[in-house]
């Protein structure tokens, strides 16, 4: 499956991967996955790296839907990295969807960037 992550419960952080064809099913297989996996707490941190997605086919409904059921609380700071044209703006419509004065997301082309952000060693 393209979209996968891992828990550091130690770090606080999800640490979140799409890589290739990103489909939105999977997209809210993720969702669905955190939200289930007893290792998660929705303030932990996230850095979510889409620097090896391809393509992926989300209409800005799914967009909107994805952001408003979010497994993460608004207090959790959410880095989202792809350094390609069409991941980023999709990732700028879902920092705008989630509403940026509820949700601490920011978008990032470079993962170092995020990494620091996030309180990460680059």
């Amino acid at each position: 499956m393209p979209a996968t992550y891992e828990i550091d419960e130690a770090r606080e952080i999800v640490f979140s991967r799409a890589t290739g064809q990103v489909t939105e099913a999977e997209l809210f297989a993720h969702q669905d996955a955190l939200r289930s996996d007893p290792r998660f707490r929705p303030h932990f941190r996230q850095l979510y790296d889409c620097s090896e997605a391809t393509e992926a086919e989300v209409s800005a409904e799914v967009m909107r839907r994805l952001a408003k059921e979010t497994p993460f609380a608004p207090v959790a700071r959410r880095a989202l990295v792809s350094p390609h044209s069409m991941g980023y703006g999709l990732m700028r419509m879902f920092q705008v969807l989630a509403d940026p004065h509820l949700h601490n997301i920011q978008v990032f082309r470079e993962m170092e960037e995020a990494r620091l952000w996030l309180g990460l060693d680059a």
